[in-house]
């Protein structure tokens, strides 16, 4: 199996990406997806990974979604011999110990229906913290989001939840070992939680600390974030909706940042029974623009070329927008920025395969781009932090990704 992470090239081709990965390389994932599209134009089968294709097309393809079976189904073909774990059976991380490093390939749910998502466990890590508490982490390659893809540490808690876990493919038997029980490690204060993680870190191997850049003199940022799974759809069909809603529900999911020195760890939180736990641990510095005042390198899209002039170079020309006045949109949005001050709002979309931050920065909404998707929108010499205002991400997006202009 590749050590090497593999993104999605499409919103919907991480099977493709995570059989590119298990495989390490057998089965490619582009050559995946010309197979699985190469019905409609069989004799011009599109070049989904070509640089060139990919500028000129992005967002004309979703891609296909695939099914555990499905995806078993390709292996059984390209002759790997898979076992998989039916959608009930959580594997014991005893098991994962054992063979997780042969190839494993994970189906897991969003958290919403019809929205399922692939991704690459490597490697399994039991930390000791002092007072005897010992967690248990799995390194996940995760092709999301699309062109970028992640690399993270899961905790095992979070890998056997409730309604998250729904299969998993193994390229041989496995036959689970002997592993300490872990311990539970929550607490009512997500902020807190992450503060008894840091006062109480011990030792982390090497690689461990290189993909999440802990360390336990690090400070948190005075800054939260909320984080939602959600379909970019939705906002574009009714953003004041979509803000009312989020405001009225909250969020069971949160984010804090802790670094120094330009070493900053990003803790994903999820709660259960009124308590929270640390779910990922990942580097968290392409969320510090964001949390922190400097904003001299970010770039707003309205001051980047005059009104009429366009500044797309892969979509359709930016619609001229009214930035002086607030909608119904961007009031519903600053209603919820009122409730929870000094916090943004990780909107991770997964029907277009990308994840974007709603802040507020002088009195405004604006939209941040932590793995710089809207690259294909500013000019070629524009090398540096993107965040565009509200107004300006509802206008681009549609555009942007050419399939939603179907919806």
């Amino acid at each position: 199996m590749s050590t090497t992470l593999v993104a999605q090239f499409l919103p919907k081709s991480c099977w493709a990406a995570s059989l590119d990965m298990f495989t390490d390389g057998q089965l490619k994932q582009c050559s995946l997806l010309r197979e699985d599209h190469g019905g409609d134009v069989p004799t011009n089968p599109r070049e989904f990974c070509n640089d060139t294709w990919l500028r000129d097309n992005r967002g004309a393809y979703v891609g296909n979604t695939k099914t555990l079976r499905l995806v078993k189904d390709r292996l059984v073909l390209a002759g790997r011999s898979p076992v998989s774990n039916n959608g009930r059976t959580v594997p014991s991380f005893e098991q994962l110990q054992s063979d997780i490093g042969a190839s494993a390939i994970t189906l897991m749910s969003w958290g919403f229906a019809n929205n399922l998502h692939f991704i690459v466990p490597v490697k399994t890590v039991e930390q000791q913290l002092t007072g005897s508490v010992l967690l248990q982490w799995i390194k996940i390659l995760d092709p999301y989001p699309a062109t970028k893809g992640r690399t993270y540490y899961l905790n095992y808690k979070q890998f056997a939840a409730s309604g998250w876990f729904k299969g998993m493919i193994f390229q041989s038997q496995v036959n689970g070992g002997d592993a300490s029980q872990p311990t539970e490690f929550s607490d009512a204060d997500p902020k807190q939680l992450v503060q008894r993680y840091l006062d109480s870190l011990a030792t982390t191997t090497s690689d461990f600390r290189q993909v999440t850049n802990v360390a336990g003199n690090h400070q948190i940022l005075d800054y939260n974030f909320n984080v939602t799974n959600i379909n970019v759809s939705i906002l574009l069909a009714n953003g004041q909706r979509f803000f009312d809603s989020i405001l009225v529900g909250g969020s069971n999911l949160k984010m804090y940042l802790a670094g120094l020195n330009n070493k900053y760890t990003a803790y994903f939180l999820n709660s259960a029974d009124n308590s929270y736990y640390i779910s990922t641990l990942e580097n968290g510095l392409r969320y510090l623009p964001v949390a922190g005042t400097n904003h001299a390198g970010v770039v707003n899209l309205a001051q980047m070329a005059a009104p009429a002039r366009a500044v797309s170079r892969g979509a359709k020309q930016l619609k001229v927008i009214d930035h002086d006045q607030t909608d119904k949109t961007e009031q519903a949005a600053l209603k919820y920025f009122e409730k929870w001050p000094n916090t943004a709002l990780i909107c991770q979309f997964f029907d277009i395969g990308q994840e974007y931050v709603f802040f507020v920065k002088d009195g405004r909404v604006r939209v941040f781009d932590p793995f710089r998707s809207f690259a294909y929108i500013f000019p070629k010499s524009h090398k540096g932090i993107s965040h565009i205002s509200l107004k300006a991400f509802l206008a681009v997006i549609p555009s942007f990704y050419k399939i939603l202009n179907e919806k």
